[in-house]
């Protein structure tokens, strides 16, 4: 993790991140300069012995973050923000913009940090068959059109240097997704990371797996125990297995469905009066046939001009916001949810392991999975990235004290 990577300033243009921010970042996370002195050899003997691993270990955003980013311009196109999607696997683009050295010195160029382009933004704006041999003719123009007339700018960000639990609590509080990392003052910040939700539950899993190789468990905690303070080296996995073991201790038990029959107005009108995501969507005998998510709907819905929605300086509070009255939109929303949604999704039952479902929502980079009973197969929750992000807060609290009293 101590790896700096490329900056890259997108499709087929991979450039070295200047050296103004790659100097910025050197050394963060580093084990060897944290508080407690962790060396490498000190982690490797915690995952050995199989004491906890991750809150000793993982304490900054840079700890965390992905360092190998995806960055546009203003000058690039929205087609070149499709395009870096497919090619590349990411969700979020930093548009920068790049900043000439004053005549004479002899500096590196910089990338100043105007705002993101995320997945949905461009989704909203195209048609489905965008992209495509079914591409629409009204497609050609819009993908032609510079990233300013869809960019968020002004996004929320971090430092390399922000600790960690803050940062999860910042994807938590806001409803994000991705926090872009910067350096330098708040009119010049040089984007050096980007870190997602996905990232932080990645993270987790892999090293909890890691501990878990040695065939060495400490003696079971329970939770008073923890609150009173006691078994302060207990690692995170038996944290986890002894307070929120399972899905059942950490789903949504007041779940928001739908039904075959249900349409993809009545799944708008319910991700926003809930301001949620993810809606199941159940069959005649109520057991799950499908997920259908606010991706899926965006990607589904006829294109909408961005340039209104730039207007109001805030594009994304806007990407649900339907004009029932335009004859393609009205449509598009009287269509059955079956059409769009995804089939037979992967669903777990309430006694799952937890761990198990954090690795399989960070492997497949799932939003949400349903949770369904062993008996009938019915629905009867769900379980979201947020809710594994407040789980880690939790723990984070009892596993970290000192370093909780910085999230509030």
């Amino acid at each position: 993790m101590g790896i700096l990577h490329k900056l890259e300033r997108g499709v087929g243009d991979p450039k070295a991140a200047p050296p103004a921010a790659s100097a910025a970042v050197a050394g963060v996370g580093d084990p060897t300069a944290q508080p407690d002195g962790l060396r490498l050899i000190d982690i490797i003997d915690r995952l050995y012995d199989g004491r906890e691993i991750f809150f000793h270990c993982i304490r900054t955003a840079a700890d965390v973050m992905t360092r190998e980013i995806k960055c546009l311009t203003l000058d690039d196109k929205l087609g070149d923000a499709l395009r870096l999607f497919k090619e590349s696997r990411v969700r979020h683009v930093l548009v920068v913009e790049d900043v000439e050295p004053p005549k004479g010195e002899d500096a590196p160029l910089r990338r100043i940090l105007i705002g993101v382009v995320s997945q949905r933004d461009v989704a909203r704006i195209l048609s489905p068959g965008a992209g495509t041999l079914v591409q629409a003719d009204s497609d050609d123009a819009v993908l032609k059109q510079p990233l300013g007339q869809l960019v968020t700018r002004n996004p929320v960000t971090i430092e390399p240097g922000t600790a960690f639990l803050p940062v999860v609590k910042l994807l938590v509080d806001h409803k994000i997704d991705c926090l872009p990392v910067t350096v330098g003052p708040e009119k010049e910040k040089e984007p050096v990371g980007i870190l997602t939700s996905h990232d932080v539950i990645k993270c987790f899993v892999r090293m909890e797996t890691l501990r878990r190789m040695r065939d060495t468990k400490p003696r079971g905690v329970r939770l008073i125990d923890l609150m009173r303070g006691g078994q302060p080296n207990q690692p995170t996995e038996l944290l986890l297995e002894s307070v929120m073991g399972r899905v059942g201790d950490l789903m949504q038990t007041d779940v928001v469905t739908l039904t075959i029959a249900s349409t993809i107005c009545d799944a708008v009108g319910k991700m926003q009066e809930h301001r949620i995501r993810h809606l199941p969507v159940l069959d005649e005998q109520g057991k799950v046939k499908g997920i259908l998510s606010d991706r899926d709907i965006l990607a589904y819905l006829p294109p909408k001009s961005p340039g209104k929605e730039q207007a109001g300086g805030k594009f994304r509070e806007s990407l649900l916001r339907i004009d029932a009255e335009d004859e393609e939109t009205a449509k598009a929303l009287a269509e059955r949810v079956s059409v769009v949604m995804t089939g037979s999704p992967t669903v777990v039952n309430p006694d799952t392991p937890l761990l198990q479902v954090a690795s399989l929502l960070a492997d497949r980079r799932f939003g949400s999975v349903p949770a369904v009973a062993a008996s009938n197969g019915g629905v009867v929750g769900i379980l979201t990235t947020t809710d594994l992000l407040n789980a880690l807060l939790a723990l984070g609290r009892i596993a970290c004290p000192a370093a909780a009293t910085t999230t509030e």
